[in-house]
This record gives structure tokens, sequence and C-alpha cells, in this order.
């Protein structure tokens, strides 16, 4: 099975919230979703995940259901 993004998901550099929104959880479970990976993830750049970040976290957990937030929504 492969793990292919929905055909008209945009994916833009992203806070920690909007991707727990992205996914539909709290930012409490994202945190623990992602802390036993977090020597792959890498630090975030600001309060940013970047592209390559993201499409990490995309193979781990899957694409997420909802889209994530454009900048400032």
């Amino acid at each position: 099975m492969q793990n292919l993004p929905p055909k008209d998901l945009v994916v833009y550099p992203c806070t920690h919230t909007a991707l727990a929104k992205a996914y539909g959880i709290s930012r409490k479970m994202l945190y623990k979703k992602l802390k036993p990976h977090a020597a792959e993830i890498g630090p975030r750049k600001g309060y940013k995940y970047d592209l390559e970040q993201l499409l990490f976290i995309f193979e781990m957990l899957g694409w997420p259901p909802n889209p994530i937030p454009e900048y400032g929504e």
C-alpha cells in the first residue's frame, strides 16, 4: 500500500498547531506521536516545520485528512 497524498493537498511550512489541526488531534497528542522520532525530524525552523520535515512526518503518520492552513490562517 502506498501512502500517496490527496490530489488537491497543498503543503505549506506550518506550525505545530496548524499540523495538529490538519490531523484533527490536539497539540499535546501530536507532541506524543512525534517525540520518538524527534531526532529524525530535527529542530523546527523558528516556529514552523519545513517541507522536508513535513514529508517525513507524513511518512510516519500518513497524510492528514484536513488541509494544512496557509500562512496566517
